[in-house]
């Protein structure tokens, strides 16, 4: 296998669990064609640990010298030449290119990068160095290169051999944050693993000015979850941006306060402002947010004629019981104590509505009385309580009609008339709008129904259902996660 020059690898050894004094695996960033970099004006001479020669059989050298770490409580990172594996005690600070002008290079003047060919005198010292380190080896370390050597043969492909003879550096670091062990179907919030609290500013990045970049630090390759959980574990981090076109992390020693806007799917995350608090330390919070289906138009400027329903159904997740707020858990006066429910219609008054609906007629064929008693345009609204208690799960659903009138006429295309799920914060002054605004796809040629054997049914293509979870912290800060959107048509 080939590293990249900047290749970033996590190893989970699990063939360490058939040896010997078995230590549980860490993390680490490896990083290929890199020197290990420590605190300034120190060499890697002067973190030694311990030095060990991997032997001579063609494996992964950077595995093995891992296992050797993980075995070494002391061992805080370590570098790879060759076959020559060096422990270090102290962290490692980050990655250095190897050149002349690297503190590490001041004792490694003969140490040749890849591709670079030996001279007479390297191939003789490694020959020898080779025959001495065969004769002095004791008898556990054979025993343990042979088994690592064969199980790594085992797995590794012709080019994973081929490569153990190049010799070039390899720097590991252990990484000092344990790795989430939450299962990736189940959402979680990004800052479960610390307990700083951040409000999160989404498809924008953090500002900020000339003076203030020496106060930042810049990470590569980071996930949105790795950034948070590097900003929480810094007690100086008060602000993070992340970029999810480059990866790009960036963490602040101060709370940003200027704005990049319009950058899709990035975030810029801050400590909340300091405020004086307003309750007493045993008064509960109140953590109320809403959701409301409503068309972005008035009746009298609806864009076709037709019929459109979606409607609401909103659960906490993993809570006592399973009760679901609903129009018809409404209707029926069954609505679980966290919600209320409130159907609106064109007029603002609340309706008997269930669902968010618009019925526009052709006004011509119609006495205006008809139109005002018959033309529809309701919304629904859906109050929250305890959101901070649990995860909230709004989804929004599609009704299918009986079929699609005047499929013909451009003017009766009801299916692009699609209503806007806005979700917000009441409790929190310092947010309105949680997130998007979400509505389900809606495309011209693709209509709610098809015709099959004579009779309408729903189109498989039409995806009018969507749904997305509502996450808020202990200080009422929230955040939309899990969003999707899928096809098929439910019951009401």
């Amino acid at each position: 296998m080939e590293l990249s020059l900047l290749t970033t690898r996590v190893l989970f050894p699990l063939y360490f669990l058939f040896l010997g004094n078995y230590v549980e695996a860490r993390e680490y960033k490896i990083k290929a064609d890199r020197m290990c970099k420590f605190r300034k004006g120190t060499t890697i001479q002067q973190n030694i640990l311990k030095v060990i020669q991997l032997g001579n059989g063609p494996t992964d050298f950077v595995a093995l010298c891992t296992k050797k770490c993980d075995k070494n409580e002391s061992c805080k990172g370590f570098q790879v030449f060759g076959r020559e594996c060096s422990l270090v005690r102290n962290d490692v600070k980050g990655f250095q290119t190897p050149g002349d002008n690297n503190n590490n290079n001041k004792n490694n003047k003969n140490k040749r990068r890849l591709g670079e060919p030996k001279d007479q005198n390297e191939e003789d010292r490694e020959k020898k160095n080779n025959d001495k380190e065969k004769k002095n080896n004791d008898k556990e370390d054979k025993n343990t290169d042979k088994e690592d050597t064969s199980k790594s043969d085992k797995d590794l492909n012709p080019n994973d051999k081929n490569r153990s003879g190049n010799r070039t550096y390899t720097c590991g670091k252990l990484m000092t944050t344990a790795p989430p062990t939450v299962s990736p179907s189940v959402s979680s919030s990004p800052t479960e693993l610390h307990s700083k609290v951040f409000e999160f500013i989404e498809d924008t990045r953090c500002k900020v000015s000339k003076g203030e970049k020496k106060k930042q630090h810049v990470h590569e390759n980071f996930s949105r979850k790795e950034c948070d959980n590097t900003c929480g574990h810094v007690k100086k981090c008060k602000s993070y941006s992340w970029n999810s076109k480059t990866s790009e992390c960036i963490i602040f020693h101060f709370r940003v306060k200027g704005l990049r806007k319009n950058k899709d799917d990035s975030v810029c995350a801050r400590i909340p402002k300091k405020t004086k608090a307003t309750a007493s330390p045993t008064e509960k919070l109140k953590c109320i947010i809403s959701a409301e289906l409503k068309f972005p138009f008035d009746m009298e400027h609806a864009p076709y004629y037709g019929a459109h329903a979606d409607w609401l159904e909103v659960t906490k997740k993993d809570y006592k019981n399973n009760f679901l707020c609903s129009s018809y858990y409404a209707h029926i006066n069954d609505l679980p104590g966290w919600c209320k429910y409130k159907n609106i219609d064109k007029n603002g008054n609340e309706g008997n509505g269930d669902s968010a609906f618009v019925e526009n007629f052709e006004d011509q064929y119609y006495e205006s009385y008809y139109l005002e008693e018959h033309e529809m345009l309701d919304s629904e609204r859906v109050k929250i309580k305890d959101a901070h208690d649990h995860v909230t799960i709004i989804k929004s659903f599609h009704w299918l009609f009986d079929e699609d009138y005047y499929p013909g006429d451009e003017r009766w295309r009801d299916h692009m008339m699609v209503p806007r799920l806005t979700i917000r914060n009441l409790s929190n002054d310092k947010q309105d709008v949680i997130g998007k605004t979400r509505q389900h796809p809606a495309k011209i040629n693709v209509s709610t129904h098809i015709k099959e054997n004579g009779s309408w049914e729903g189109n498989p293509k039409y995806k009018g259902n969507i749904s997305v979870e509502i996450h808020c912290d202990k200080f009422c800060h929230c955040e939309q996660k899990e969003y999707e959107e899928s096809g098929g048509f439910e019951e009401m």
